[in-house]
């Protein structure tokens, strides 16, 4: 049993949970980029064509607005433009990255262990649920259900 770390919040067991960010992952994972990268521009370029592929451009920024209504957001105008890259990303990379971390995890990738699967947004009410298919709302891993 692990011992938790006081200077760490405690979060609900009801908080939502942060979803995946597969293109980030696929940054972090295949291309090796370092610790804290994020990207913050992406482009898909030859759309709707067999060969279409998405430009991530992203750097490491760690200084947040202090005030202000973005208070507590990244301030991506003092990224550390050393960590700045522009990589191609091929949605099937994607697609394999979302198997890989399903077997890794023992979690159904679409609802992300959840049990609910984000279908939309709105503006009152935030995210748009219903439950997942693919797992039956169960959260774990569908391949591993059959």
């Amino acid at each position: 049993m692990s011992e938790r770390n006081h200077s760490q919040p405690v979060i609900a067991s009801d908080a939502p949970a942060a979803r995946v960010d597969w293109m980030n992952l696929v940054a972090l994972e295949k291309y090796g980029m370092p610790e804290g990268w994020q990207w913050f521009r992406a482009e898909v370029k030859n759309h709707s064509k067999p060969s279409s592929f998405i430009l991530l451009t992203g750097a490491v920024c760690s200084v947040l607005f202090e005030r202000g209504k973005r208070k507590g957001q990244q301030d991506w105008s003092k990224r550390d433009k050393a960590t700045e890259a522009v990589i191609a990303i091929q949605h099937n990379d994607i697609d394999q990255l979302k198997l890989a971390w399903q077997q890794r995890t023992g979690k159904c990738h679409v609802c992300q262990g959840t049990g609910q699967y984000v279908y939309g947004w709105d503006h009152k009410d935030g995210d748009l649920k219903r439950p997942c298919d693919p797992c039956g709302a169960t959260g774990n891993n569908p391949e591993a259900l059959s």
